[in-house]
């Protein structure tokens, strides 16, 4: 879905944008100032396009970011009012299913994310010390932990392949003839 152009951290939209709900009622309740500021954080949020340089947060760390760099002089109050924004939050959500929809190995993605996640967390907390309490003998053989670091290039590539391929499918759903843009209303209902 691209109903927003996003150049150096900015987010402008496309015409289209104006005819859907949320997005519409996003911009007709708010300044022209406040409502590019609420698009700009549903397209960080969600869009796993190269131009996402906010995508790699971890999600519970993510809208701070995004408010930290795209509205800089905003209050505390106003940065979790935009969070928490009714709107916002439906806007984050169809943004969302469309991308789903756009990209059959997304949810592969999002997963193999999630495992590498939990893949940091045990190397970070591994106790090369911690003994079995029974037999006295060590729970992690050194030998063990630097096989599984070895795999981790694997899995680096593997993430990485994987998000070319949603990159690429999203940005296929995106196009129709000649590479021209598809707007989200010339596609089929079931298509949106």
């Amino acid at each position: 879905m691209n109903i927003f152009i996003v150049e150096k951290n900015k987010v402008a939209i496309t015409p289209e944008v104006l005819l859907m709900h949320p997005f519409k009622d996003i911009w007709d309740k708010n300044e022209v100032e406040v409502a590019l500021i609420k698009f700009g954080f549903i397209e960080f949020m969600c869009s796993h396009k190269k131009s996402n340089s906010f995508i790699g947060y971890p999600l519970d760390e993510r809208p701070d970011k995004i408010l930290h760099i795209t509205f800089p002089s905003g209050t505390k109050e106003e940065k979790d009012e935009i969070k928490n924004d009714t709107l916002v939050l439906q806007g984050i959500q169809i943004y969302d299913e469309n991308q789903q929809e756009a990209s059959p190995s997304l949810r592969f993605y999002e997963s193999a994310l999630k495992a590498a996640d939990s893949m940091v967390d045990f190397f970070s907390s591994v106790d090369l010390t911690a003994t079995n309490q029974r037999t006295g003998t060590l729970l992690y053989k050194p030998a063990d932990i630097t096989r599984a670091l070895k795999d981790v290039n694997d899995v680096i590539k593997t993430l990485g392949a994987l998000k070319s391929k949603v990159i690429q499918e999203i940005n296929e759903d995106a196009k129709g003839k000649a590479g021209r843009e598809i707007n989200h209303f010339e596609k089929s209902k079931t298509e949106r």
